[in-house]
């Protein structure tokens, strides 16, 4: 990520601390944060009304598992 973009770029996952996904979550819905680059620990209870884009690598075969 180029210096100028560093910080409104974050990784979220569970290796994260619960405070740690709190900020980022606060942070991303405030628009502090313009991508979140997130595994699946990110798309669990995800709510946020005005999300542009959203990008999903490896998606499961099963929609089971993706709803």
């Amino acid at each position: 990520v180029p210096p100028h973009l560093q910080a409104c770029v974050h990784a979220f996952s569970s290796n994260l601390s619960e405070a740690g996904k709190q900020q980022y979550w606060a942070q991303f819905q405030k628009g502090e944060i313009c991508i979140l680059y997130a595994t699946d620990a990110a798309r669990i209870g995800c709510n946020v009304l005005d999300i542009q884009y959203i990008v999903t690598f490896n998606i499961s075969n099963s929609l089971s598992m993706v709803f």
